[in-house]
């Protein structure tokens, strides 16, 4: 049997639901503990003093936490995937991420993609949901 999933992913995680019928339902949460939220205390000197830190050196280190985050979510989805290989899938996330995530699935995963929304709906209620996709993209069992 055949099932359906969505997969909705953002800086904050990753939650899979199994549709059936008309209602997605929350079967899996990977909430990712966000470096950027918690700053560790900065290294300081004897005198008690953080060193300075440059423009590009905090840009790097951005870069550096959102392609981790973006890693642990690819990789989450991908053990997810794994569980259902037949199962053909929508997945939602922002923009900014969407291409990133995807671009780190082998083909025979993209191959399955059902539905691909560029939107942010990580934090909406699962009963809102079907408000907010297609269902008849998402092919049902």
């Amino acid at each position: 049997m055949n099932a359906s999933f969505l997969y909705i992913a953002s800086p904050d995680g990753l939650k899979a639901y199994r549709v059936e019928g008309d209602a997605p339902r929350l079967v899996d949460y990977f909430p990712i503990d966000s470096a950027r939220d918690r700053w560790r205390d900065p290294p300081v000197d004897r005198a008690g003093t953080p060193p300075a830190e440059s423009a590009t050196e905090r840009l790097r280190h951005e870069a550096e936490t959102d392609l981790r985050l973006l890693r642990k979510i690819t990789g989450r989805l991908l053990s997810l995937l794994d569980e259902s290989p037949d199962a053909r899938w929508t997945f939602a996330a922002p923009a900014e991420i969407n291409a990133a995530i995807l671009d780190g699935l082998p083909a025979r995963y993209r191959t399955r993609l059902a539905q691909n929304l560029r939107e942010d709906l990580f934090h909406t209620p699962e009963e809102k949901l079907a408000l907010r996709l297609d269902l008849n993209a998402v092919p049902n069992p």
